[in-house]
């Protein structure tokens, strides 16, 4: 299959997209001194969570599994249920290329200075999810004015948006 136009431009633009781009975090706070745990549990697991007084700061329900943000403490208390509960250790981690970071415990990226002025209207940006992307998440982008061109781990999205659909979509 032939890739669009964009994803070429995309491709070529990549190493500059890296330290050039805004960054955007859905539905993640600000950096924190300790980062929370991200866990995937299983919808029957969730019983035992509780039974082990482990507090989900932040939880998104896809039906068969829940994906969990729990504090260091939680995450310590954490229900060894023979897979039924899984630690996700790179799941904040965005990958592009050989480029890897976690934005809530490395912050962004300081663009290089012959990229660090504000430029005027749309620009390529990253959006990374909380969690595995829900079914109409990609259609709110496009709505809020950031259309999706490319996926890059871990549930992080480039997209082409304006300052001001950037801060709509945070």
């Amino acid at each position: 299959m032939r890739q669009p136009w964009w994803a070429k431009a995309a491709a070529r633009r990549v190493s500059s997209l890296v330290v050039g781009v805004g960054w955007v975090l859905l539905a993640a706070s600000s950096l924190v001194a300790e980062s929370p745990v991200t866990v995937k549990i299983s919808a029957e697991a969730m019983a035992a969570l509780h039974a082990a007084d482990v507090e989900p700061l932040r939880t998104l329900d896809y039906g068969s599994f829940l994906w969990l943000e729990v504090d260091a403490a939680g995450a310590n208390r954490l229900p060894t249920l023979a897979g039924s509960v899984r630690v996700m250790e790179e799941a904040g981690q965005v990958r592009v290329m050989d480029f890897r970071f976690d934005p809530r415990v490395d912050g962004e990226p300081e663009p290089a200075p012959r990229l660090a002025a504000a430029y005027e209207g749309n620009q390529l940006r990253l959006v990374q999810l909380f969690g595995p992307t829900g079914f109409d998440w990609l259609d709110q982008l496009q709505l809020a004015g950031s259309p999706v061109l490319q996926y890059y781990p871990h549930h992080t999205y480039l997209v082409w948006s304006s300052a001001d659909a950037a801060d709509t979509v945070s």
